[in-house]
């Protein structure tokens, strides 16, 4: 996101947060909770496994397949940072990287299975999942064509490089991935603090209320969700939960756009395809539910 966009963002909320301080106590009460309760346990085991192997191996001796389950079980930002790198040493097409870190990223089966098979829909996690993953997959062979056609525009800086790995000692490698698993969740955890706050104030304004109810999830998954479903009856409201899943929020996008930034991917083609998977979830969850 452009720093000219988001200093005013920031000093807006923070203003709203110091001129508002139980709300700010609650926000923070609220994000921690949710954190603890759902987010450390669905993703820390894995993403902790996952950057321990990444330390001792370089991604560019992975295999394929090997990099795609990584990638499709750790979701964002390991799974955003693995296709990135093999872009970078040139095992990917440059264009296509922005497109298979959007068709990637919502996938993490912890997350999808733990928080929203049972804490939002409450009902039986593994027929969610299969039921979800069916339609993500659908969802990306019909959205990847109208995708690949838009981002033939687009233009890639590439340059192939060399991976290299530091030898480090399995106990360091050990401390270095608990250091960069906690970054990852307590990056995370800002992210979630920054969008709820946003959340708040726009449900506090009376007009916007019920807008900001039907946003929120866009803004912000978890908590966002969790307000969503409050609001309206879960079971009824599937096709547009798992579109805003295959979205993954702005708190999402925020996380993989520095990712791909770093690197010189586009910006734009990645948050077009995950706009085009969102409305191509929702009308192919719409139909199954219609026919099935």
């Amino acid at each position: 996101m452009s720093k000219k966009l988001i200093l005013p963002i920031f000093i807006y909320c923070l203003l709203y947060l110091i001129a508002n301080p139980l709300i700010s106590r609650q926000i923070v009460v609220d994000t921690l909770r949710l954190w603890h309760q759902s987010v450390i346990p669905a993703l820390f085991p894995t993403i902790l496994l996952i950057q321990y192997y990444l330390l001792m191996q370089p991604v560019s001796c992975m295999p394929y397949f090997l990099a795609a389950t990584i990638s499709i079980g750790c979701g964002f930002p390991i799974g955003t940072w693995i296709t990135c790198k093999y872009g970078t040493i040139g095992k990917i097409k440059p264009g296509n990287v922005p497109i298979y870190c959007a068709m990637l990223n919502q996938f993490s089966p912890a997350f999808i299975q733990s928080y929203v098979g049972t804490t939002i829909l409450h009902s039986n996690p593994h027929k969610i999942l299969f039921l979800y993953y069916c339609v993500m997959v659908f969802s990306a062979l019909v959205s990847y064509p109208i995708i690949k056609h838009w981002s033939a525009y687009e233009s890639n800086r590439f340059i192939t490089l060399k991976e290299t790995l530091p030898t480090i000692q399995e106990e360091q490698s050990f401390s270095k991935a608990i250091l960069l698993s906690s970054e990852i969740l307590l990056r995370l955890f800002g992210y979630m603090f920054l969008c709820n706050s946003i959340i708040t104030m726009l449900s506090s304004i009376k007009f916007l209320k019920t807008i900001t109810i039907l946003i929120s999830p866009l803004l912000e998954v978890t908590t966002g969700l969790i307000g969503y479903v409050t609001a309206y009856d879960a079971t009824k409201q599937i096709p547009y939960i798992f579109a805003v899943l295959n979205f993954g929020g702005l708190s999402g996008c925020l996380q993989v756009i520095p990712v791909l930034k770093k690197d010189n991917y586009s910006i734009k083609c990645y948050l077009f395809s995950k706009c085009i998977l969102m409305v191509t979830t929702y009308i192919i969850t719409k139909l199954l539910i219609l026919f099935i």
